[in-house]
């Protein structure tokens, strides 16, 4: 799953005070974040007050403003900025992905051909290096919806900690906000923009066949 097993058990002995998730937009945060609340125990309570961006709305409350229980676990859109990283899970998403979903999220912009430029695939790209190189824990995002139990094992083995009540609890709610891109939805594509994707990352990109 991309997790040094050995790097695991090593530092599976250190209590993790918070964590904080940190991802490019539209890559999985949310649910990540969901799964993490429900299963795991933390010291301090993780749910805050949080608004919407722009106009949309929560998915389980169809409102812009909501208590969302696992709201501290979140912590930027941006780049790794060489914060300690022993308190941070980068997760990541497939990139054909990231752009459908965002390309709906910010209301289909012209077609996805227009929306998605080399620029953006290049700044992503040195988005999740950032975090990756420096050695910030990965999870991908189709992994977790996989095999979340797997997931949950690893984040929990690797950061110690533990179950709220022995065991596992899945999300079947709705989190994050109203809509999402199905995974791999490649309709609208066209030829020339998968190339596009290829010509930067390659026919695979850390095992996203592309």
């Amino acid at each position: 799953m991309g997790v040094d097993c050995e790097e695991i058990q090593r530092k599976g002995n250190r209590v993790s005070n918070m964590l904080k998730v940190c991802s490019y937009r539209r890559s999985g945060t949310h649910y990540l974040m969901a799964l993490m609340a429900k299963n795991f125990r933390f010291k301090d309570d993780l749910e805050m007050e949080m608004y919407t961006e722009d106009a949309h709305k929560w998915a389980t409350s169809d409102k812009t403003l909501e208590k969302v229980p696992w709201g501290k676990l979140f912590d930027t859109h941006k780049e790794y900025s060489g914060a300690e990283i022993e308190e941070l899970i980068y997760i990541y998403r497939h990139p054909v992905e990231v752009f459908r979903s965002l390309w709906e999220f910010e209301g289909k912009p012209g077609t996805i051909n227009e929306f998605v430029t080399d620029k953006k695939i290049t700044d992503w790209r040195k988005h999740v290096e950032s975090y990756i190189n420096a050695g910030v824990f990965p999870v991908r995002y189709d992994y977790l919806c996989a095999l979340p139990v797997r997931m949950l094992t690893d984040i929990g083995t690797y950061f110690g900690l533990k179950l709220v009540d022995g065991e596992y609890h899945p999300v079947k709610e709705r989190v994050g906000w109203k809509g999402k891109a199905k995974i791999l939805d490649r309709e609208g594509y066209s030829l020339a923009t998968l190339d596009l994707f290829r010509d930067i990352l390659g026919s695979s990109y850390r095992g996203f066949k592309l």
